[in-house]
């Protein structure tokens, strides 16, 4: 792509006047032809020109680089061309600010805080660099900005430069249609995603919206989008956040809803009760003692002792995560025991208990059901006896949250020796281990279970 191919003419501007200097400026008629920064571009809001670095080479094979002073592999980009070339549109449009921006793997993380402040300024010069990078003279003299896409390394400073001309244009009056469509973006003010969206069908292929953004109640979408929007920075990314900062959002929005009770919250269908706090006993995909992914077997225990504790400690329901057909049907009979009216009238207490047992394939199936349920996706807390790592919370905050009791939660255990990693790295939060006086920590899942109840729910 030539330089004209992208000159606005004397259409006006809204945002800065960008100049990519680089070696193949063939590249870049596919990207900034395209799409909205291609419509932005013909009507002017944008000015991008895209300048061919060999056209200031000095010899006539148009040479730009050279090998390094005190040996290694790898070439070096030499001064004298950049140095002609910067020094021309510096000359040629004497803007108020100018930026020189060299795309670098050692330079600054670029984030949407520096596409912001790019987009502020009156003149940005984007240098992409290749090989080894440029003459380090030059970029001392010259460069303004050391920038870096990601700790990774590509063939060159190209696809760097348009992701930043992308991010920054953004930025830029008009370019996108709706202000709201920038301002919503992840990491806009704050370093968070953004939420999840959803469009029609409602229900496709059995996956329903959730209720909550059925309902027409905005202040209550936008809470639920919040929640939703941190639950999966803090997911995704948990060195974005701060897990007490994780906790005390929950905790305060929550507190919000106390005074509505513990009703059906505004914009959900009539008919979805609001489930508390819930306990699922994964039996698939968890580890054995060899580290592999594996399938453990169902025991009567699991079904009784747990239901038990949960019961005791007011739990809305106990989910059984069964991948097999042959354990769910194994569940259904022995619950079916204990349920029917021969069984129940010496064992009337067990029914009661046995009652908030529920049995799925999968833990996202299990998942999909509580947020039909709720209205809102729960809380994923996972339990391990591994270490927590970053995304850890304490009981005490993990408490509050619950007892305001505003939000759904879920209360993940794994059988074996613990949950796969795929699960723990799908959870909003980890609870720290139980440490008993020693070093040994072996205890059954049912007795963690029950511990770790009694520590979140007991008096």
């Amino acid at each position: 792509m030539s330089e004209e191919s992208l000159d606005c003419g004397s259409v006006v501007s809204m945002g800065p006047r960008i100049d990519v200097v680089t070696a193949f400026p063939d590249m870049f008629g596919p990207v900034f032809g395209e799409s909205v920064m291609g419509r932005s571009v013909a009507s002017g809001l944008l000015d991008i020109r895209v300048h061919d670095l060999r056209d200031y080479s000095s010899d006539r094979r148009r040479t730009l680089d050279d090998y390094s002073f005190g040996g290694g592999c790898g070439m070096v980009m030499m001064a004298e061309p950049i140095h002609a070339c910067v020094e021309k549109l510096l000359l040629e449009v004497m803007a108020p600010t100018t930026r020189v921006i060299l795309t670098s793997p050692q330079g600054r993380p670029f984030d949407q805080a520096m596409a912001s402040e790019f987009a502020s300024q009156d003149h940005l010069i984007i240098l992409c660099g290749h090989y080894e990078g440029i003459d380090e003279r030059v970029a001392d003299l010259l460069v303004t900005d050391e920038v870096s896409i990601g700790d990774f390394v590509m063939t060159g400073g190209e696809i760097a430069a348009m992701a930043m001309v992308d991010a920054v244009s953004r930025h830029v009056p008009g370019v996108v249609g709706k202000e709201e469509s920038v301002s919503g973006d992840s990491f806009y003010s704050e370093k968070v995603f953004d939420c999840p969206h959803f469009t029609r069908p409602a229900d496709w292929r059995g996956f329903r919206v959730p209720e909550v953004l059925l309902g027409g109640h905005h202040k209550f979408i936008q809470d639920t989008r919040r929640r939703w929007a941190l639950s999966k920075t803090a997911r995704v990314r948990p060195d974005l956040v701060s897990w007490k900062e994780v906790s005390t959002v929950f905790a305060e929005k929550i507190r919000k809803k106390r005074g509505r009770g513990r009703g059906r919250p505004p914009g959900v269908r009539r008919g979805a009760k609001r489930c508390g706090f819930h306990l699922a006993l994964v039996h698939y995909p968890v580890l054995n003692k060899l580290g592999d992914v594996v399938a453990t077997a169902l025991t009567n225990f699991d079904i009784h002792d747990i239901s038990r504790s949960s019961r005791t400690f007011g739990a809305s329901a106990y989910h059984l995560i069964l991948p097999q057909a042959s354990q769910r049907d194994m569940a259904a009979k022995l619950l079916g025991f204990w349920r029917d009216d021969a069984s129940r009238i010496s064992h009337i207490n067990r029914k009661d208990a046995l009652s908030l047992a529920r049995v799925w394939p999968t833990l996202n199936t299990c998942i999909q059901e509580i947020e039909f349920c709720e209205g809102e996706r729960p809380l994923i807390v996972v339990t391990s006896a591994r270490p927590a790592g970053d995304r850890q919370v304490s009981y005490s905050d993990l408490r509050e949250i619950m007892d305001s009791g505003g939000h759904p939660v879920l209360l993940v255990f794994g059988t074996g020796y613990g949950l796969a990693e795929e699960v723990m790295e799908s959870a909003d939060m980890v609870l720290p281990p139980i440490l008993g006086a020693g070093d040994w920590n072996h205890l059954s899942v049912r007795a963690a279970v029950a511990i770790i109840l009694d520590r979140l729910r007991g008096n």
